[in-house]
């Protein structure tokens, strides 16, 4: 029976078949948060230097079924059409800090599961996590292209760590806003219900608008102090995923052990593992004004 990567090479033969002068399609490795990685298909467009990665697990488990190569080759054209970027980033402005400091988003990610990785990026230890920094490249009709800093670039920008993260936490607030809602709002919406037919504790999710790495929300300025204030207590954070944290008010008759299995045993069997946060539970102090790991 053929292989995963026998299967990409025909993939990319074919796809290069295709697109002839138009395009070039190779076999690439996308190294993931929580030291995931995995092999898939990058198509980039003459004229481009932006490529779409696709992953090609589903195609090759739906190959093996019906073995027709055709079939793949058009899926990954009609995905690659309707995704890829017809124009590219300006490597000049991405030399220009001052043009792009206004560009800087963060996400909060695992420090263990990620040590290795976190060795060619610029990062800020947070506990047993680390902010990564991030440019967002905002498209009209293409929406947001995010890549992560890279130590190259952070180099070149000639500017020292404590720049880079006070920078970040001007724009990424405007970039991508903080959002709290209560989780039945969210858990409504996903299961097509009416918020008001759960029946589920006062808990609230903190995202950004965009639901994508919104975990990193929680170190906003004055976030989570205006929610303390708000609410009138301390409270609890579980990190639900690097995509949001779930906020849950003190009120006194809550076990932290108790929590810190259920966040262990949800990441063990709900959480795609490139979108686990951490297994700790960790508490805002409204009289401190900090957050602690438990």
């Amino acid at each position: 029976m053929q292989d995963y990567k026998d299967f990409l090479e025909e993939v990319k033969d074919g796809l290069n078949a295709y697109y002839k002068e138009e395009g070039k399609a190779t076999v690439t490795k996308v190294e993931k948060n929580n030291d995931v990685n995995y092999y898939g298909i990058s198509i980039r467009n003459n004229g481009s230097n932006i490529s779409t990665v696709i992953h090609m697990e589903g195609e090759f488990e739906r190959y093996r079924s019906d073995g027709i190569l055709e079939d793949v080759v058009k899926r990954v054209v009609q995905f690659h059409e309707a995704h890829s970027a017809h124009f590219s980033i300006d490597t000049e402005t991405l030399r220009d800090y001052e043009k792009m400091k206004g560009r800087l988003t963060c996400k909060l990610v695992n420090y263990e599961r990620n040590e290795k990785r976190l060795r060619s990026l610029p990062h800020v230890r947070y506990m047993d996590l680390a902010v990564v920094f991030c440019c967002d490249m905002m498209r009209t009709g293409f929406g947001a292209a995010s890549f992560e800093v890279q130590e190259k670039l952070f180099e070149g920008w000639g500017i020292d760590l404590d720049t880079l993260t006070a920078d970040t936490f001007r724009s990424s607030p405007v970039i991508r806003p903080a959002k709290i809602c209560r989780i039945e709002e969210m858990i409504g919406r996903l299961m097509k219900e009416p918020a008001d037919a759960l029946c589920i504790p006062e808990m609230y999710v903190l995202t950004n608008d965009q639901e994508q790495y919104g975990a990193s929300c929680l170190l906003y300025p004055n976030v989570l102090k205006d929610f303390a204030d708000e609410k009138e207590c301390s409270f609890y954070i579980l990190p639900s995923s690097v995509h949001e944290v779930i906020l849950l008010g003190d009120v006194g008759h809550y076990d932290p052990k108790m929590m810190a299995d259920m966040v262990r045993e949800i990441n063990t069997a709900e959480v795609e593992d490139t979108e686990v946060l951490s297994d700790a539970v960790y508490y805002y102090d409204r009289v401190e004004e900090r957050v602690i790991r438990l």
